[in-house]
């Protein structure tokens, strides 16, 4: 169900007697055989409903809006169940079969004839986690969908809650609207489970992005995919980041000393997910070494409680005085070099808004040459414009931040959006 490949930024290295970073890029292909179904849905999906969503650019409507459209994209053997928030939380759909659609999408109607109020999310995240678990199945894609315009009122209990439902298999994917909302925060309550976040500066493009993310639930076939590494004498993991199909941080768990175990969550049909291994390796002779042995497991589909695992796959290094053998891979290093851009992004957002303007500078400019480099120059002119904006106003403005960050975890990108 799973093939795995694995390679290093460099697969000789230098025998200098120091210790030395090296990058391991591992990528896991989903196989799904002929006849494989899709997992069906176990979702919930969380509407804000606090009074910034009535204004003008009619946000309460075009939410409302997605909702039904993921309704009628759903099917009899889907659950649904559909929470609204404002200051507390009110369940408008308990937990049902997608049988009668247009209930369903009545009552998801109503929502505006509730009151509004003001923004705090763990309520909807609380509640929806409870109607999840009415059907919570790992035969199933329990997934949480919320969708907020504001910050809210409770960031540590909205990060307590994502941290302990996904323990238990409920993920949640976040969306947010406009630029007054906490990016870092939905950002990492999506990656604590391997969901997605979305940054939507319209919100006429809201039911949109709900039907991108639908339809990729839908192609669900493998659960709770976890990568682990069995590292040899020597070998240290600094850091773990996914890398495509977006970057995203991952949890990781050391299970013993040379153990790590990375949770990569759910894989669709035909999506690979590559994971980029930070490692520093300790000085040795010439000669060939076995630095660490990769194995994927996952849940076996169609057979519940039974896992699957893939063969070890050893990952093997060659130590040499030779300079003419230190050749470094090309695709390994693109995909750093994209990684560290959304680093420096990440960092660098984070000091302008502490008022560090000169570290803050110092960064970006970094990550624009990295972004020009590796040939994305949309990634390259939304960084240049902040660092324009932080020279001229000493500050980044909110939707610049935003763009910048969206663009900054993508791998992929367009030629075609280099002709503007």
């Amino acid at each position: 169900m799973i093939r795995i490949e694995a390679q290093c930024s460099r697969e000789n290295l230098p025998a200098t007697g120091e210790s030395m970073a090296n990058y391991l890029l591992v990528k896991l292909f989903p196989a799904a055989g002929e006849g494989t179904p899709s997992l069906p849905l176990n979702l919930a999906l969380v509407i804000d409903n606090s009074g910034s969503m009535y204004g003008s650019d009619r946000r309460i409507a075009h939410a409302i809006e997605a909702a039904c459209h993921v309704v009628d994209m759903m099917g009899p053997r889907d659950i649904v169940s559909v929470v609204g928030f404002h200051d507390v939380a009110r369940t408008f759909v308990s937990s049902t079969p997608v049988r009668d659609k247009n209930a369903i999408k009545g009552a998801i109607r109503s929502l505006p004839s509730w009151e509004a109020g003001g923004t705090r999310m763990a309520t909807g995240m609380r509640e929806a986690c409870r109607e999840v678990r009415r059907q919570l199945s790992r035969e199933r894609v329990n997934r949480v969908l919320v969708l907020t315009d504001g910050n809210t009122a409770d960031p540590e209990e909205c990060e307590s809650i994502a941290e302990r439902e996904t323990r238990d298999g409920i993920v949640f994917s976040t969306f947010g609207v406009g630029d007054d909302w906490n990016q870092p925060l939905l950002s990492k309550i999506a990656d604590l489970g391997r969901g997605r976040w979305y940054y939507i500066d319209a919100p006429a493009a809201i039911p949109g992005i709900f039907q991108q993310e639908l339809a990729s639930l839908q192609k669900t076939f493998l659960n709770d995919v976890k990568l682990t590494a069995v590292l040899k004498r020597g070998v240290t993991v600094k850091k773990v980041r996914l890398v495509e199909p977006e970057i995203a941080d991952l949890v990781t768990s050391q299970v013993s000393e040379r153990e790590v175990v990375v949770n990569v969550g759910s894989m669709e049909r035909d999506v690979p997910a590559f994971v980029l291994f930070h490692l520093s390796l300790a000085s040795r002779q010439p000669g060939q070494y076995r630095i660490a042995e990769l194995l994927v497991s996952y849940d076996r589909p169609g057979r519940p409680g039974e896992r699957a695992r893939t063969e070890p796959l050893p990952v093997v290094v060659t130590y040499t005085t030779d300079p003419a053998q230190l050749w470094q891979n090309g695709e390994v290093l693109r995909y750093v070099d994209m990684e560290h851009v959304d680093s420096m992004v990440r960092q660098g957002t984070m000091l302008a808004a502490r008022g560090e303007k000169e570290r803050a500078t110092r960064l970006l400019s970094a990550a624009a040459q990295v972004a020009d480099r590796t040939g994305d120059r949309k990634k390259t002119r939304l960084i240049q414009a902040a660092l324009h904006e932080l020279d001229a106003a000493g500050q980044i403005d909110r939707r610049t931040q935003l763009a910048m960050a969206d663009r900054a975890r993508q791998t992929r990108f367009m030629p075609e959006e280099d002709e503007e």
